[in-house]
């Protein structure tokens, strides 16, 4: 559960709670804070990880819950960087989503998910992405894997 008092946030999930608000330098990229496109059908999960990204300093641009939203919001938005559940409604998978988005797009991609069979990683990997993050994961995750993405992206 999210609860927002003031400039302080706090994610409580099943009895735990962490005070986001001192999580250490935000997360910057040299032209401003790094701008993220979050694909994930789960509202709940969703909501958590945009609250905890921008509290650490991140932009989040916009939450698609489809493939198709994804691409259209990527094309509004122009984010550095997505989130991207592999499991989406339809016919195409979060995979397929990173190799749309870094072809035509130029986003690279950090794949969410509950699934690390070998024939996913396999796939996976052709789509380049910057990191996996297995479910269930704590929220400190999201903010260390964004910020190692972030020092990718820019070369560092």
């Amino acid at each position: 559960m999210l609860i927002a008092i003031g400039s302080l946030v706090r994610v409580e999930r099943t009895g735990e709670s962490t005070n986001m608000s001192n999580q250490g330098p935000p997360i910057f990229a040299s032209d401003g804070p790094i701008r993220i496109l979050i694909e994930e059908d789960d509202v709940l999960i969703a909501s958590e990880m945009e609250a905890v990204l921008q509290e650490a300093g991140a932009e989040v641009v916009a939450i698609a819950g489809s493939f198709d939203e994804a691409l259209e919001r990527c094309q509004t938005t122009q984010p550095t960087l997505a989130l991207i559940d592999l499991e989406l409604a339809g016919p195409e998978d979060g995979i397929e989503l990173a190799h749309q988005l870094s072809g035509r797009l130029g986003v690279r991609a950090i794949f969410v998910t509950g699934h690390s069979n070998p024939e996913s990683v396999a796939r996976g990997t052709s789509a380049n992405p910057i990191s996996w993050i297995k479910k269930p994961f704590g929220l400190g995750t999201i903010v260390a894997a964004v910020e190692l993405a972030r020092r990718e992206l820019q070369g560092r």
